[in-house]
């Protein structure tokens, strides 16, 4: 087959320069003790989807479109579209919830990378009119869709279905051919929350154990008095975001969402416990 064009590959850089004082505040306010009211769950639906008759449907369920509805020339008939959902439903409750709007869609779960290095790659156009898009997605069909800016990329994949490790070997064998290039690793990010009462051995302990158990976490420590609670999280197979944030350089409302490990198992572990976070 050949080549008749070459298209960049617009994994786009941001548009605007990253403020890391900014990144930072956006990081602080996405992991803060205070409870969240929504979680942010990210869906793809079958079928025409209409923004406003969606947003409209989904008001009535206390819900929120942030972002979509968005597809991909190789497959018009799927929709991307990233929802705020109360925080008082699961997974499960999430779904019916969808269901009950009379909508068809698959919950996603997300991954997200940084570091990415794609080395001036660009993707060869084989004459069929697919887009660079359409390339990546096509790395796997439990791939339903995928954001990048700068370094750093979000994969959102049928539940289950992909690991890590499967996107970077892909991402490679992809753009090995045309110059190389890596997707990164896998994002890292933490919190450290205060707490009152301290919390006794037998009790740090207990929760260190629970703890350890929710989605994405990935180290858990107190300190030696108790008051202060550690946790590190790898955001990888996550079926959920906390708040939402702009990718680094942009505004919140003018692109994709960057996600972030969802608290609120982790603040419903700590108020079982009888112990109130706040901010170091």
């Amino acid at each position: 087959m050949r080549i008749l064009a070459t298209l960049l590959l617009a994994l786009a850089p941001a548009g605007l320069p990253s403020d890391p004082a900014q990144d930072a505040a956006a990081a602080e306010a996405a992991y803060a003790p205070e409870r969240p009211p929504t979680l942010v769950r990210y869906w793809s639906f079958k079928g025409e989807v209409d923004p406003d008759e969606l947003r409209a449907e989904l008001d009535e369920l206390d819900c929120e479109l942030l972002d979509g509805p968005r597809s991909a020339k190789s497959r018009p008939d799927r929709f991307f579209v990233t929802i705020a959902m109360p925080t008082t439903l699961d997974e499960r409750a999430a779904r019916k919830t969808i269901k009950q709007a009379g909508l068809k869609a698959e919950p996603l779960e997300w991954f997200a990378f940084e570091g990415r290095d794609d080395r001036g790659t660009t993707l060869p156009s084989f004459g069929d009119g697919l887009e660079q898009d359409d390339h990546i997605l096509g790395m796997s069909g439990d791939i339903r869709w995928f954001d990048s800016r700068g370094g750093l990329t979000q994969f959102y994949c049928v539940p289950k279905k992909m690991e890590a490790s499967d996107l970077q070997e892909r991402w490679e064998k992809l753009f090995g051919g045309f110059g190389g290039g890596t997707l990164g690793t896998p994002v890292r990010e933490g919190l450290a929350w205060r707490l009152a009462p301290a919390a006794d051995d037998k009790l740090a302990k207990k929760l260190t154990k629970a703890i350890a158990k929710l989605d994405g976490v990935d180290r858990v420590l107190f300190d030696e008095t108790g008051s202060v609670l550690t946790v590190s999280f790898v955001l990888v197979n996550l079926s959920a975001s906390g708040p939402p944030r702009p990718f680094p350089g942009e505004a919140l409302g003018r692109g994709p969402l960057r996600g972030s490990a969802p608290t609120v198992e982790l603040q419903e572990l700590l108020a079982e416990a009888g112990l109130t976070p706040s901010a170091p």
